[in-house]
């Protein structure tokens, strides 16, 4: 049987005097996450099933591209910057692709610049 230590002055339990603190402090009771991409702190955030944290469509789709390269038997520590980059823009146009069929609200771009630079400086920061 777990004891429950309750705080004399609050008269709450650990969690919920965390959860107080927290919603206190930053208008959430929702813990305060880093996204693994872009680094922002967040209590916004989305979990993808590897447990990393994603704070936005564009970072997951980030992680999301990143997981298929390292997957793609084509992809090794050899591998030329021009190949990298092709393989780079073939898997970015194909997680877009399978984005907007899935969401009306995302606007596709032909180039998907965005989702590339994203995935670019992401590439080069790890």
């Amino acid at each position: 049987m777990t004891k429950v230590r309750i705080d004399k002055f609050t008269l709450l339990c650990e969690k919920c005097t965390i959860l107080k603190e927290n919603r206190e402090r930053y208008g959430s009771s929702r813990p305060i996450k880093q996204c693994k991409v872009c680094k922002t702190y967040t209590d916004s955030y989305e979990s993808q099933a590897g447990g990393d944290i994603v704070c936005e469509s564009l970072c997951n789709n980030t992680l999301t591209t990143i997981n298929k390269i390292y997957s793609d038997g084509r992809y090794n520590d050899k591998i030329s910057d021009e190949y990298f980059h092709k393989i780079i823009t073939e898997k970015c146009y194909n997680v877009t692709r399978k984005t907007c069929e899935n969401d009306d609200l995302y606007e596709y771009d032909d180039d998907d610049t965005l989702h590339r630079q994203h995935l670019v400086k992401y590439t080069n920061k790890s």
